[in-house]
């Protein structure tokens, strides 16, 4: 593998992460304390290194990285015990497929399309 395509993969994970942790902090962010949010968000909304983290919330720069570290994983956890990413990505993948449909019955209002709606709509439903 090249140099090029190594950086762009790391790159790509990179990405996937602040992403990942982005909707993390979307969902169970208020469950932090106030000094947990703010360092997540100097981290991955601000960019700051952990030098600069450190200073802003009056401490070490290992202080800086393990409340990092610890806030992450605090997420993680809710995510594994609750499941709201889990269930609100279900939710919107059953929302497309049962929005695909309705644009088909748009065109063709069959009775085997109606059936397909339905069953679509009451699996998006269940979802709740």
């Amino acid at each position: 593998m090249t140099d090029a395509a190594k950086s762009a993969d790391k790159e790509k994970v990179l990405i996937e992460k602040i992403i990942g942790f982005g909707l993390l902090f979307d969902f169970y962010g208020q469950l932090l304390t106030d000094k947990q949010q703010q360092a997540l968000r100097l981290s991955y909304e601000e960019d700051l290194s952990l030098g600069e983290i450190a200073r802003l919330t009056d401490c070490t720069r290992q202080a800086a990285h393990d409340l990092i570290r610890r806030s992450e994983q605090l997420l993680l956890h809710y995510e594994e015990k609750l499941g709201l990413i889990a269930l609100h990505l279900k939710r919107q993948q059953k929302a497309a497929e049962v929005e695909r449909v309705a644009e088909i019955l748009r065109r063709d209002p069959s009775d085997f399309l109606w059936a397909e709606y339905e069953s679509r709509w009451k699996e998006f439903k269940e979802c709740e």
